[in-house]
């Protein structure tokens, strides 16, 4: 069953953790890594409290040199972020966030991706926690870095459209949410059919369109 096979997968990454630290060193940053596999597994499976502890500990003891690793700091702390935040504790989860994004240095080789997803999640935050004006000054900002590293039809465009149009329909600002979504859609059409995203992405562009009627029919009601 796909019960099953999620566990089974789990199985094998507390497995691959161990026979990593048994060959090398406990914390050898090939462990680390193989340790952020399980924490991301554990998240996937819902328990919060095993994958908060996990993560913790490859914090406390990773390579504070830049290197291949530096791309796990980033990413490790984006998670726990997102875990406290899912947890409500978003304290915590602000605290995580911020520290990962800090770890970015330009001048050194490292992916976007980590940092960008950190920034999303950041955003993301302010958004649940009701920061909207930081969340979408935060999505236009992260929107315009992600279009200038990636152009302006990749996937890589589709969370901070999301963020963005989320907050446009906050403010009440619907056309400008529908076009935005409108956006994404033909972007995760076009290039990436099955993003996990793209249900969301329908989802919310029916919301925009019921909030848009809405607001006309209460317009129409007042004349």
């Amino acid at each position: 069953s796909a019960a099953s096979d999620v566990y089974k997968r789990q199985e094998y990454q507390i497995k691959a953790v161990n026979f990593c630290e048994k060959v090398l060193k406990k914390f050898h940053p090939s462990c680390l890594k193989q340790m952020s596999a399980l924490g991301h597994r554990y998240y996937k499976n819902n328990n919060y409290d095993k994958a908060i502890s996990l993560y913790l500990t490859a914090i406390k003891n990773e390579p504070k040199d830049f290197g291949a690793f530096q791309t796990y700091r980033i990413s490790n702390r984006n998670l726990l972020g997102i875990i406290y935040q899912a947890k409500a504790n978003y304290e915590l989860a602000e605290k995580f966030l911020l520290e990962g994004i800090s770890l970015w240095n330009p001048e050194k080789p490292q992916s976007h991706l980590a940092y960008f997803d950190t920034l999303n999640s950041l955003y993301n935050l302010y958004y649940v926690s009701g920061r909207f004006e930081e969340s979408g000054n935060g999505f236009k900002e992260l929107l315009k870095f992600t279009e200038k590293k990636y152009g302006s039809f990749s996937p890589q465009l589709l969370p901070p459209l999301n963020g963005l149009s989320l907050y446009y329909q906050k403010i009440g600002l619907i056309t400008d949410s529908i076009k935005v979504i409108t956006r994404a859609i033909n972007i995760a059409e076009k290039n990436t059919p099955n993003h996990p995203l793209r249900p969301t992405l329908y989802h919310n562009l029916g919301y925009a369109y019921a909030s848009e009627a809405y607001a006309s029919s209460s317009l129409n009601g007042l004349a």
